[in-house]
């Protein structure tokens, strides 16, 4: 049987030599320092607590957050869809301007007593494609010149 001094006794289970299990061991606390133990895990216990309720209400507010923003970038986004409808209408809307711009060389040549020539498809082709031996593009002979 030990003491700390303060009243308490401990006793300590020794295993017996001779085979015997040993004496249980026990140990008397004042009611003091029990009340004082069970204060404190109470506090440390309500602090936790707080601690979960805070970090779940800041759980729930980021996910209404996250829900809020990911509603908006569900607006904001484009459908497919209208994507393709719209890309449509930006090229024909461009095909428009190039023909009117077409037009509007071909009547300024007219102006000047001139045609345009131009060249077939698989000439053109075959001159975008021209590379020289640096590798770039040979500017002299990819360049398609005015023909009177």
């Amino acid at each position: 049987m030990l003491s700390d001094g303060r009243g308490s006794e401990e006793k300590i289970s020794v295993p017996s030599c001779y085979g015997g299990i040993g004496a249980p061991v026990s140990r008397q606390v004042p009611a003091s320092h029990n009340s004082e133990l069970m204060a404190s895990m109470t506090r440390k216990l309500w602090d936790l607590e707080q601690q979960v309720k805070a970090q779940t209400d800041e759980i729930l507010s980021k996910d209404r957050k996250i829900a809020a923003l990911e509603d908006l970038v569900q607006t904001l986004q484009p459908h497919p869809a209208e994507a393709t409808l719209q890309r449509q209408e930006e090229l024909e809307t461009m095909c428009v301007q190039l023909q009117r711009q077409v037009r509007e060389m071909e009547r300024f040549l007219g102006d000047y007593g001139l045609q345009w020539v131009g060249e077939p498809m698989d000439q053109e082709d075959s001159e975008s494609k021209t590379v020289s031996e640096d590798g770039e593009r040979d500017w002299m002979t990819a360049k398609k010149f005015w023909k009177p």
